[in-house]
């Protein structure tokens, strides 16, 4: 809506002149708090005679993901002076047909082609995986996702940690060119400042890149991760008729499914005090609170009282 606003249909209505992105990045007045607005770059390039993100496709294409981290570096070097991004004219700007997520999932990509934006490298690259330190899995994300581990011998002497979404993925092959350690982790969207990958990895640098339409994760999740907290993971909730709770299209908790799928499994998140909350299939939150009932459902968007759970040892 903000990068391509006059491509949207009529109907689509702008009912606010204040984005959440806009309030994140008005933290930035705070002087304790480095937040990078990706965005301006974008626009500013945006008529540049390339497009910048895909059509049939929720992500930017290679040069959108260029300007993303041309516009990181940048405020990077600012305190870190031997870290420059590397310059666009070190880069071939091709086109070719591709599809996107949106028109695979719909099955319509062999009709709905477009021409995708790569980018070439004119330069020797360096950076290489490097060994996996085998860190836990979150529940949504698989194995090979959640972890990355980049080495590069020509880099700089640093080491960077990345919390990265799906977008971080094209701007990889850059960073990795930038530091001699780049540790890469998915955090299933939580974007939170993990203290045990702090810990262990002990970076120079670390870079919270998050996703606009998921940035309202930062205040449903703890922002700080400790490193004796457990981490999330996925449960099945068996009642005493020994059926297994369900997630329902009208938001309702139903124990009534023989076995455990998708729409039966929660992601299970600890708290301090021995407090806890269920983050349903639909990516709500169960909540207790309904007309006063006491009913749980599948309701709430964020985590607030009566979205917290005891823990109670039996």
């Amino acid at each position: 809506m903000e990068m391509y606003p006059e491509h949207l249909p009529r109907q689509i209505i702008q009912t606010s002149d204040v984005f959440r992105y806009d309030q994140i990045a008005s933290l930035n007045n705070d002087s304790t708090i480095n937040i990078i607005d990706t965005r301006k770059n974008l626009l500013k390039h945006k008529k540049d005679g390339w497009e910048l993100y895909q059509h049939t496709d929720d992500h930017w294409n290679e040069l959108g993901a260029y300007y993303g981290y041309q516009e990181i570096m940048n405020k990077v070097s600012k305190d870190f002076p031997e870290l420059k991004p590397i310059p666009l004219d070190m880069l071939d700007i091709k086109i070719e047909q591709r599809y996107g997520n949106m028109a695979t999932m719909l099955n319509v990509e062999k009709e709905h082609p477009e021409p995708y934006v790569r980018l070439i490298e004119k330069y020797k690259t360096y950076g290489h995986d490097g060994v996996k330190k085998g860190y836990k899995t979150l529940p949504l994300i698989s194995e090979y996702e959640y972890e990355l581990q980049i080495e590069n011998d020509n880099g700089k002497k640093l080491k960077c940690l990345i919390i990265r979404d799906s977008f971080t993925v094209l701007m990889i092959r850059f960073f990795q060119e930038q530091f001699a350690k780049l540790t890469i982790v998915h955090d299933q969207w939580m974007y939170r400042m993990r203290e045990d990958l702090v810990l262990k990895e002990k970076p120079d640098i670390i870079l919270n890149i998050a996703l606009e339409t998921r940035i309202k994760n930062i205040i449903d999740f703890p922002f700080t991760l400790n490193a004796n907290q457990a981490l999330e993971q996925s449960v099945n909730i068996q009642a005493a008729n020994g059926k297994y709770w369900c997630t329902e299209l009208n938001h309702n908790i139903d124990a009534n499914k023989e076995k455990p799928f998708s729409w039966e499994t929660f992601t299970f998140i600890q708290y301090e005090n021995n407090e806890c909350a269920f983050l349903a299939y639909n990516y709500f939150f169960l909540s207790s609170e309904v007309n006063g009932t006491g009913e749980v459902t599948a309701s709430s968007e964020m985590v607030n009282s009566w979205e917290k759970f005891k823990i109670i040892k039996v």
